[in-house]
């Protein structure tokens, strides 16, 4: 990398950067290559754009700083056939414009990849091109909003000073034609969202808090430019620019805490590779090409190397290894693999090569299925946001025909009053606040959840585990750590001490890459140095140690260096495994599934909260009994069948009682969907997240009493908000009746609601 930016002249990069940049190692420089597979398919080129120009959609992975920007922009630009770079380094998006003519694709990712940083593929469906283009859409209408408001403003104190003061007819006339020119594209071209809204939702015969805000801004518009052509009457020019700005500034701020779907988006564009190594179909194991993996189908055989990222579901045909399933299937520890395993697309890699049979390619895949899970739930609406749009629609007609009786009544008293003081009222009573009060306090609270760890797939489970009861935890995984660690060590022999056993046993695992050698990281191991080192995968290690050979593994294994030597075995739950030399067997070695340190503080915090914890295991009822001892839990219940899981939820609802259920492991799937609201952690099967209504992206059960907690304060903030809502209008609408509000007052009575509720709804967020 440091080569090709000094040859490249890139050397400003070192002194602006402020963290150390990614090495380039020599799989990213295969990788550099293997892009050439996409020169020929014009289809991942991007957009057409006018001069036969591309515009290529990448996410980039690795960028740090502003630093990383400017060189990759800077890098880029100097190849023929790029025209333009656009990098957001919050999102790790990038617009690229290029000519294919000029310059083949392969170029602009080699280049990247050269830099050190990893681009890929966005996925046709993941929405984050199409979420940054509505972000800025809104931001331009934002900013010709404001900018028109400040303009307006300045001429309408000049209108006003001079009332007081006195002013030209003239320069009355040139300031009132300028608020005109200003104003008129502020409302046609920002506010043309309330004017498409309101269309929508008279066409669905819903009326919805746009029709209001669409009325009033036409009939404000409409008045001013009637006035101004006749010479006399009130323009309200300064009111309906205000009356934009605040709107939209209001939703701006809604939708920016609505964009928890692009960190979705970008975890799975960013988790499958772009590039495939597929084989002849003739078995004889040679590569026939790199393809993009889009091009694999069912039944294609794919070579996976050392540290790839696997993309299809699919059945081991040749080899052996070591997956990372972490993300799928929640096991912590590397999953071993032969042939006739199945594999999963999203899994690592981490031993030997291995060849696959695809299965499932695209959005067949379980990693496809799941991000369908989670996207369809983002568009669901929660029962109480439902509730609030009905309320907000029958609030409308009710403003609508208040407007219309304000107007009708002031026509008889005093008819150069009634346009005025119906707009007000019109105005005022704009539900704004109330439509906006459930959905940003949601918004609010599931960005909140989202940073102590836990994403939101069903839309209603907030208010669902706002009312809950009764936590009942899974116990493996869950309340244990699921991760092994060695628990106790039995001497065979009384010429050996438990620390030396423990000493020559990291020895050996220290040269091992199976799971269970995680039990020994961070133990001593005396400086031994083992020589001769053979593994045998599914049976141990063997290697020599001060001249001496040893063994460590399972019980058979072990014994085979001394052919007559009886059996062993330690009491109780967990794994044993064995040393030996030639002599016999030296020691037994208990590795068990520690409970979580945060476990009994968590649980602490539950009972605190006056909430009912259980335990429901399929473990024995030792062990069961074991972990419920240690974290001060009274009910429990092992050797539990799903079906029986399940039975027991339902015995607790029909006490009347909300339950949460967390889990991680296949069996817990049925009963994480019949729990009112459930959580799958984050190192849950595939099948257990796709049942539960959140899913824990931490490794730890500290964000489960803090949901709780945050789910309860969303609660409290809806109510805050409705009843704030509801309480405006009911103050708002008697001073507009009665022509105390002027329209102005109005605007900024009714935007400011809306801000309120919003700004109210964001400190969930903090």
């Amino acid at each position: 990398m440091a080569e090709f930016i000094e040859e490249g002249q890139l050397g400003q990069f070192y002194r602006h950067r402020d963290s150390n940049s990614k090495r380039v190692d020599e799989g990213s420089l295969q990788r550099s290559k293997d892009w050439q597979a996409f020169d020929q398919r014009e289809q991942y080129w991007g957009e057409k754009k006018a001069d036969n120009q591309r515009s290529l959609g990448i996410l980039i992975e690795g960028m740090h700083c502003a630093a990383c920007i400017w060189l990759l922009r800077t890098a880029l630009l100097r190849n023929k056939g790029v025209t333009e770079v656009q990098i957001d380094l919050a999102s790790g998006f990038a617009r690229i414009l290029w000519s294919p003519e000029s310059i083949k694709l392969s170029k602009i990712m080699g280049t990247m990849q050269m830099l050190g940083y990893e681009p890929h593929m966005m996925n046709a469906d993941s929405g984050l091109d199409n979420l940054r283009k509505q972000r800025n859409k809104a931001l331009i209408r934002l900013l010709v909003a404001g900018l028109g408001m400040m303009q307006v403003m300045t001429y309408a104190v000049g209108l006003y000073a001079g009332d007081f003061a006195g002013i030209s007819a003239d320069m009355r006339r040139f300031l009132e034609g300028i608020s005109l020119l200003v104003a008129t594209p502020v409302v046609f071209f920002s506010g043309q969202t309330f004017f498409i809204g309101a269309y929508r939702s008279l066409k669905l015969r819903k009326p919805g808090m746009d029709v209001p805000v669409a009325l009033a801004l036409l009939l404000a518009w409409s008045a001013s430019i009637y006035n101004y052509l006749r010479g006399e009457g009130a323009l309200y020019f300064d009111s309906v620019v205000m009356f934009v700005f605040l709107l939209l500034l209001a939703r701006f701020v809604e939708f920016s805490l609505r964009r928890k779907t692009a960190s979705l988006s970008n975890a799975l564009a960013r988790l499958l590779p772009e590039i495939a190594y597929r084989l002849d179909s003739a078995g004889t194991g040679s590569i026939t090409a790199a393809v993009p993996i889009a091009d694999l189908v069912a039944g294609d055989l794919i070579m996976i190397p050392k540290g790839q990222t696997i993309p299809v579901d699919g059945e081991v045909v040749a080899g052996k290894s070591q997956l990372d399933e972490s993300f799928l299937s929640g096991e912590s520890l590397p999953t071993e693999v032969a042939v006739g395993s199945e594999v999963l697309a999203g899994s690592i890699n981490l031993g030997d090569p291995i060849s696959i049979k695809a299965t499932a390619c695209g959005e067949a895949t379980a990693i496809s299925t799941l991000g369908r899970t989670l996207l369809e739930a983002q568009l669901h609406r929660p029962a109480v946001a439902e509730q609030a749009d009905k309320i907000a629609s029958w609030f409308v007609t009710a403003v609508l025909m208040v407007t219309i009786s304000a107007w009708l009544v002031w026509r008889y008293i005093d008819p150069s009053k009634a346009f005025e003081i119906a707009l007000a009222t019109l105005v005022v009573t704009c539900p704004c606040a109330l439509s906006l009060a459930t959905p940003a306090t949601l918004a609010a609270a599931s960005k909140r959840l989202m940073k102590a760890g836990l994403v939101i797939v069903k839309a209603n489970a907030i208010e669902v585990l706002a009312n809950i009861q009764r936590v009942v935890f899974d116990k493996t995984g869950t309340l244990t750590r699921g991760q092994i660690q060695l628990e106790d060590i039995q001497s065979l022999r009384a010429d050996w001490s438990s620390a030396e056993i423990s000493k020559l046993a990291t020895a050996l695992e220290r040269k091992s890459e199976h799971p269970l050698a995680s039990a020994f990281a961070g133990l001593d191991d005396a400086g031994y140095q083992p020589e001769k080192i053979k593994v045998y995968p599914g049976e141990g290690i063997e290697g020599h140690i001060t001249g001496q050979v040893y063994r460590l593994g399972k019980l058979d294994f072990a014994q085979q260096l001394k052919s007559l030597q009886g059996t062993m075995a330690m009491a109780g739950q967990g794994i044993i495994i064995y040393l030996a030399d030639k002599n016999g067997l030296i020691a037994s070695l208990k590795l068990t599934d520690t409970t979580r340190e945060e476990a009994k503080t968590v649980i602490g915090k539950l009972h605190q909260q006056s909430l009912q914890v259980s335990i429901v295991s399929g473990d024995s009822a030792a062990e069961v009994a074991r972990v419920a001892g240690q974290l001060d839990i009274t009910q429990w219940h092992a050797r539990q069948l799903p079906a029986q899981k399940l039975e027991l939820i339902r015995g607790y609802q029909q006490q009347g009682e909300a339950v949460l259920m967390v889990g991680d492991g296949i069996n817990d799937a049925p009963v994480l969907a019949g729990a009112n609201v459930s959580m799958a952690m984050n190192s849950a099967t595939h099948l257990a997240k796709s049942s539960a209504d959140f899913i824990v992206t931490i490794n730890s059960l500290a964000v489960v009493p803090e949901a709780l907690e945050i789910a309860k304060r969303c609660q409290r903030v809806i109510r805050q908000n409705l009843g704030f809502s509801l309480l405006y209008n009911l103050l708002a609408v008697p001073l507009a009746v009665s022509g105390v509000l002027s329209p102005w007052m109005a605007v900024i009575g009714m935007s400011l609601s809306s801000l309120v509720v919003v700004i109210n709804a964001s400190r969930l967020a903090r």
